[in-house]
Formats: C-alpha cells, structure tokens, sequence
C-alpha cells in the first residue's frame, strides 16, 4: 500500500498544565487551538482541539511527505525523531531557520579482548557431534587450598597460579545440585603486592551471593529463572564439550594485569572453557567466570565495587546461559548486541536484590528516578551518543550503554521477561528479527525494530514526565514497576535521561544517520515559537513528532 502525502498545519496554543497528552486525543472546547490535517491523496481534514495538555505526541511514519506550519505557546520545545533501519536513504529537512552542528564527545573503544565477544557466538561443528549414552556426571574433586594454573587465552600462552579457597557443594536449585568453587590468583591474595588484595570475608561474601541454599535468594536463581540452565544433556551431543554441568568456577585475578581498582574490564565469560583442550589448548575445561580481583577488594567506596563485580557476575552469566541454551541446544549465533543486551537488561532486574545501584545509577531503595546531575550507570553515556547505532558494535561503553537503555524500555513497557525468555530459550533468528518474534509470539504485536526504536526515542524524549497516557510508553513511574515472572518478583526503578550529567543529546542539523539509530532532532523555533518546515520521508525510517 503507498503512503499518503501529508501536509500539517498545527497551530498549538496548549494553555495551563494539566494531566497528560496523548497521540491522537480530541477535545472540543472553543478556546482549544487546533491541528489542521490535509491529505491530498484523499482530500482528508482534521481540527485536533488539545487543552490542559504538557505534551503532544504524534507519529508520522505512514506518510512519504510532511509540511509542517506550526505555532507553540506554553509549550516551549519540539523535536522530531528520525529512525533508520539498514536503508542506504537519508533524509533532510528545509526549514526557514538557520542551523548550527553541535559537536560530540568521542569516547573510546574499552581496553578488552574483543576477540571474546566473537568466539561466544561460535557453535561446534557436525564433525565434533557424536552419541554417547553418557550421564552428566560430576569430576571437578578439587578440595580448598589446592593450587592449579589457568590458562588466560585460548592457546594456553598465559596462565595463572590460583589457589582454592572456596568450595560449596550440592545446593538444591531448580535444575538439580549445583556447586560453587571459587579459585583467586595466588598474586592477588591476602598480603599480596597489588593495590588492594581479596581476602576470606570477600571470598565467602561473593560464594553466598551467588549460590545458597534456598530459593529466590541469589544470582544462580534469579538469572537462571528467566534464561534457564547454563549447561545440560545436549552438551553430550558432542565430544568437543565438557561433560559437566554441575559446578560453576568463578576465578578472582587481576584482568590485564594492569593492578587497575576501576575504569578497567570487570568480568569475562570466555566459552573456551566449555570445550575441551584437545579443541583449545587453553582450555580450563569448566563452566567458569573471570572477575578482577583489584576492583573486587577495592573499598575505597565501601562496598560499591564490590557490589560492581556483583553485578558483572550477573551479567556474565547471561553469556554463560545464552551460550548453552543458543548456541548448544539451538545451533543460533547471537548477534553481539542481543546478548549484550540481556546481559545488560539481567544487571538492571537484579539491581535491587544485590542492592546496588544498577544501571540506573540510583540507589536501590529508590523507585522514583533520582537526584539530578546523576554521573553514575549507564545512562550519561548513552545520552551523549543516542545517535549511535543500537545493532553494531565495536565494543566501546556507549554501545553498553545504549543497549543497557533499550534493555531497559523493553523491560518497562513489554512482557519483557517472557520475551526475553523465548530469545533465549526458543528463537532461531540471530538478530532483530529475534527480538520482533517474541514480541509477536509473547504480545501479539507486529512491531519492526525501526518502530521499536523510534518509540523508544520517544520514550526517553518523555522520561521527565509521569502522568503520560495510557498508551505512551515511558520510562518514569514515579516509583517502582513491579514484574513477576515465575513466582519471583523484580524491581524496576523509574528512569528519567534527563537527571543524568549529560542531558539528552539534541540535534540542529542531519547529516549522515546510522543503521538501526535515532536522530533526536531539535526543530528550532523563531521568536513566536513557530517553525516552517518540510521533509520527505522514504523508505526505511520512522518518523515521530513530540511537542513538551
């Protein structure tokens, strides 16, 4: 079907500051001002009277053509927001009002083996599957202050000197007993050379916070409750994979050995470890996780950075169960963003169990979005570069930050954990399209990732206002979004982007847009508060208006 040309006359004389706006509401009060629609395919007209209102929000996305005359009275801003999917098309604006380009911060790609990130995606050859009757059976009989060397790549060039100090077995969870043991690198222990140095009380705080007895009570629980097991019976499938799913070894060493207690990497998960050393020499052969040991005994903060490296566990493994569950059992390869995402999105529901600040940056106990001039999470980052592409990735903090956002509305305006559960559990697709089957199959919503974006730019645009209508998504509650998914309830503090040290960033001029990206673009108005201005809209992107 074509799409309409559209041409918009608004005139918007939006008086008082009562509750709420709307996309399309309709009130007749005389005094109201108005929105006059034409559609010349269809000769279509529209008088839209709003009143009382403190934002207006309309999308324009079924339209090739916009022509647009408006006039802003109590309101005082208005932004369009362009989405791009993988089109080549661009798209610009004329306008009666001279622009001025706003230059960016460049922020630098992070300090890691970003070689990492690829191999988790690597699924094991046909020629590695064989049958074997097998039982998963336990052969980890390590015993508290044995040593042993860890390999630290893949090829078993750097390892390690680690001693045992931290063995927990049989904890009853949903997928029968688990154990824990916890391995530090004997350079960072107790009296050792580095900045700060792990010690037993640090040891046994992180055992207990990630595995005890009971339920809904620790990181193996609450992760694992959404995502499922990190490891099972299809790993026997294949005589290239270890063959047990029972312990967890997380090892505490200094990463990069740069003696760094922050701004360094946190934690790793390198499915190297799931094969066998006849396939990479530097093979641990374990189900494992690497923490930086520097950053965990760090107490400059208290316990901020311990609860860091909490939080990093919790993210690590989601790569840990997303390996197993996608790319064992369904053969699929995640794309790096998706699985960074859910990483991300994992950090944010278990912020207030661990009670810790979260990629909000707020503290746990708060629900509503916090004090302003917020320099802690995610969410600073990502306002300086909301023009970044959501989908590629090079592996820099804005790209954690801007799928940490997304993750984020996701989880504030979907069936987010029963998606993110079939993603994980169920989807083939790799990418996006993984992401719009599930809101498909879990919400009956036939919503592109373009659409997906461009409501979520809205989102944030809003995120300072509360009382938005019913069907606005939002990010700022007021308080705490309660989710409950398998009988255990998560914590979803209110979010507003412009709290953070860097504001959103706002845009005078188009010039290239990225794939999979937004444009906030900020429509400059004259000394009456009116603007003139046209645009085309081709294929390929999404186009919303909003007036605050």
């Amino acid at each position: 079907m074509s799409r309409a040309v559209l041409v918009i006359v608004f005139l918007l004389l939006l008086n008082g500051c009562g509750g709420g706006g709307t996309t399309e509401s309709k009130k007749t009060q005389k005094s109201s001002p108005s929105e006059t629609i034409t559609e010349t395919f269809n000769s279509f007209q529209e008088d839209l009277y709003l009143d009382n209102r403190e934002y207006y929000y309309k999308n324009l996305s079924n339209y090739k053509e916009v022509n647009i005359s408006i006039r802003l009275d109590t309101l005082d801003n208005l932004y369009l927001i362009f989405t791009k999917n993988e089109t080549n098309s661009s798209i610009s604006i004329q306008d009666s009002i001279n622009k001025s380009n706003k230059k960016n911060r460049v922020l630098k790609n992070l300090n890691q083996k970003e070689s990492i990130a690829e191999f988790n995606r690597v699924i094991p050859k046909e020629e590695d599957s064989i049958k074997r009757d097998l039982k998963i059976t336990e052969y980890h009989n390590d015993k508290v202050d044995d040593e042993k060397y860890f390999y630290l790549d893949k090829y078993g060039n750097s390892k390690t000197l680690a001693v045992l100090k931290k063995v927990i077995k049989d904890v009853e969870t949903d997928f029968g007993k688990k154990n824990l043991e916890i391995w530090v690198s004997k350079d960072s222990y107790i009296n050792c050379e580095k900045k700060y140095c792990v010690d037993d009380e640090d040891i046994n705080s992180l055992a207990e916070t990630f595995l005890k007895d009971g339920n809904d009570n620790d990181i193996y629980d609450w992760v694992t409750n959404i995502f499922g097991e990190e490891w099972g019976e299809f790993a026997q499938k294949y005589n290239s994979l270890v063959n047990d799913n029972s312990t967890i070894t997380i090892l505490l060493t200094d990463i990069n050995s740069d003696n760094r207690a922050k701004n360094t990497i946190y934690g790793f998960f390198w499915a190297k470890d799931n094969f066998l050393k006849n396939k990479y020499a530097g093979s641990n052969e374990r189900l494992m996780i690497y923490l930086d040991s520097v950053v965990f005994a760090n107490r400059s903060l208290g316990d901020f950075y311990k609860k860091e490296i909490y939080s990093t566990l919790a993210h690590e493994f989601q790569h840990m169960i997303h390996f197993y569950q996608r790319n064992i059992k369904h053969k699929v390869s995640s794309e790096v963003w998706l699985n960074e995402m859910l990483s991300e999105a994992t950090e944010d529901l278990i912020a207030t169990k661990i009670k810790h600040y979260g990629p909000r940056g707020v503290p746990y106990f708060m629900g509503s979005a916090g004090d302003k001039n917020n320099s802690l999470g995610r969410y600073s980052i990502y306002n300086l570069y909301n023009y970044d592409s959501l989908t590629n990735w090079d592996n820099s903090m804005k790209d954690y930050a801007h799928v940490s956002a997304f993750a984020a509305y996701i989880l504030r305006n979907y069936n987010a954990l029963k998606i993110f559960n079939y993603i994980v559990t169920t989807s083939h697709y790799s990418g996006k399209k993984a992401l719009e089957e599930a809101i498909k199959v879990i919400e009956n919503k036939d919503l592109s990732m373009k659409e997906l974006l461009n409501k979520f730019a809205v989102a944030v645009i809003l995120s300072d206002k509360i009382d938005l209508d019913n069907d606005v998504d939002r990010f700022n509650f007021g308080d705490f979004k309660i989710v409950e998914y398998n009988n255990i309830d998560y914590y979803l503090g209110s979010i507003n982007f412009y709290n953070y040290k860097y504001k959103p960033n706002f845009f005078n001029d188009i010039k290239n847009i990225n794939e999979n990206s937004n444009i906030f673009y900020n429509v400059t108005l004259d000394n009456n508060k009116s603007a003139n201005f046209y645009f085309k809209i081709p294929e390929g992107f999404s186009v919303s208006l909003v007036a605050k």
